[in-house]
């Protein structure tokens, strides 16, 4: 990954100029985002480098502090129920000498309750409800990410604080297992495993859900959701043909990858010598695969809907597996030590000899690419999967053999990049982001941080049209999503050609991306 490992680095390096001026007086104003309110008791921190001021806002909303030394800050506020609006850890101000007042706007956030109760209209306690917030992450595609949980108590009731305004789909699970090991009851009986999973208002998946809207500093009161619990269910059956010596691996993995404490999203099983196997899953829908590791020979997937029996007597065969084989090449003479290189496609290491060869395998038909271990400005030129050049990193093939290339350039330019404008925008680091082809993804930009001489060297860059853009510590995580930064902010943004192997000099203004 090209910038996201930056981001932890720069934050640690954040610019500590000072210099020595007369004291200023510098003063925020903390109010509701909705009603304009001052808002007491809100943490303020205001840091620059190892020059840190910290206190709590009074009565009316107001925080005062003396500071050292003029220039660009960053605030962060902070308040139980309450968030910043916006993106990163805060947003950047700039201090003048003399009195600085600053008024920034908090949002309250909102409040679930309601009530759970089982099949048979008893309350159920210790299930979990949570929000469920669909996210998309590069090799991953869609999955679910919960922000916000609480318990039921004994009435089965629950209040979810600190929900971000907004709509969301809300999930009520329980687990016996997970209810024993985190909720410190014991039983001197071994009960069998149980449990359920329900999304509001009474769905068993996704598709018949229905999201709930959240106001800011509300809260919402829902109707009562029923789970029903029942004990977990067993699949059954026979991977033909057997293993020859050890048993192969099965995947079960839940269609809806949703934030769950109480199943995993994959659950892994081996079979007997003789190919029988025996997993026990909660209900829900899944995609059971099987897969022999000395062969490489996979089963297509099989989807299943667990609900009220047990599934038996399931025979899955193990057809071709998904092999890759190919060749890395270098486009000119420059040396190189290939097994020093790191090759995954999404499952084991790919093995490298000396010349460049190599062989994978893949449990499924989708690959995606990943090169590790390069020299200095070298970079990945073309990446060809049945002679087909892929764009991204992401790829999928057909059962069988499959030929890859890869062709490597150690002629990557470098450029160096100046910030002007004294009164603009402290940088943390700078980022290339290509400016056209496919949407980006965190992976596609380059970035780094400042020298020792202030200037920001992005080294090994492919040839093509990039966006210069600088972020500080208020809006850095726009990183994590390019396509949208280029949507939003492209014309901020100073557009540069690279050609390949040039030592490019680039002297631009350090532009601000505004907070939202």
């Amino acid at each position: 990954m090209k910038i996201p490992p930056l981001i932890l680095a720069c934050l640690a390096a954040y610019p500590a100029t000072a210099q020595t001026e007369p004291e200023g007086t510098f003063r925020v104003h903390v109010v509701n985002s909705v009603t304009s309110a001052p808002i007491g008791g809100a943490n303020v921190v205001l840091e620059r480098g190892q020059d840190r001021l910290w206190g709590r806002t009074g009565a009316g909303g107001v925080f005062t502090c003396q500071t050292h030394a003029s220039g660009n800050y960053l605030l962060s506020v902070t308040r139980k129920g309450y968030r910043m609006t916006g993106v990163g850890m805060g947003k950047t101000v700039e201090v003048k000498g003399g009195e600085t007042d600053i008024t920034v706007e908090i949002q309250p956030l909102g409040v679930l309750a309601g009530r759970v109760l089982d099949q048979y209209g008893d309350p159920v306690r210790h299930a979990l409800v949570h929000t469920e917030d669909k996210r998309e992450a590069p090799g991953y595609g869609e999955y679910y990410e919960s922000d916000s949980v609480a318990t039921t108590d004994d009435r089965g009731e629950y209040r979810i604080t600190e929900v971000e305004p907004g709509q969301h789909y809300v999930a009520v699970e329980y687990d016996s297992i997970h209810e024993g090991r985190t909720s410190g009851i014991r039983s001197r009986y071994r009960w069998p495993q149980s449990g359920g999973l329900v999304l509001y208002p009474d769905a068993a998946d996704l598709e018949q859900a229905r999201e709930v809207e959240v106001a800011a500093g509300a809260t919402t009161r829902l109707n009562d959701v029923h789970l029903k619990v029942q004990r977990t269910l067993t699949i059954s059956g026979r991977i033909k043909p057997p293993p020859a010596e050890t048993g192969q691996g099965l995947s079960l993995q839940r269609t809806n990858k949703l934030a769950l404490a109480s199943s995993p999203t994959v659950q892994g099983a081996t079979s007997e010598a003789d190919g029988s196997f025996r997993i026990q899953a909660l209900p829900g829908k899944y995609i059971l695969t099987a897969s022999d590791g000395k062969t490489g020979r996979v089963s297509k997937p099989l989807t299943l809907d667990v609900r009220d029996k047990d599934i038996t007597g399931l025979e899955i065969e193990l057809t071709s597996g998904f092999e890759i084989s190919g060749r890395i090449i270098v486009d000119g003479a420059a040396p190189i030590d290939f097994p020093k290189l790191l090759l995954d496609f999404g499952g084991p290491l790919a093995k490298i000899d000396a010349t460049g060869n190599f062989r994978a395998n893949l449990f499924q038909g989708k690959g995606m690419f990943v090169l590790q271990g390069l020299p200095e400005d070298w970079y990945t030129k073309s990446v060809l999967v049945a002679g087909k050049r892929i764009v991204g990193k992401q790829f999928e093939i057909e059962p069988g053999s499959t030929e890859v290339a890869v062709t490597l350039s150690p002629n990557g330019a470098r450029v160096s990049i100046s910030l002007e404008g004294a009164n603009g925008a402290e940088a943390l680091f700078v980022a290339l982001v290509p400016d056209s082809g496919e949407a980006p993804d965190p992976e596609s930009g380059f970035g780094a941080q400042p020298d020792g001489s202030g200037k920001y060297i992005v080294r090994a860059v492919p040839p093509g049209a990039y966006r210069v853009f600088t972020f500080d510590a208020s809006n850095w995580a726009l990183l994590m999503t390019p396509a949208v930064l280029l949507e939003k902010y492209r014309k901020l943004a100073p557009l540069i050609d690279v050609v390949e192997g040039e030592q490019k000099e680039v002297v631009i203004r350090a532009q601000r991306i505004p907070m939202e």
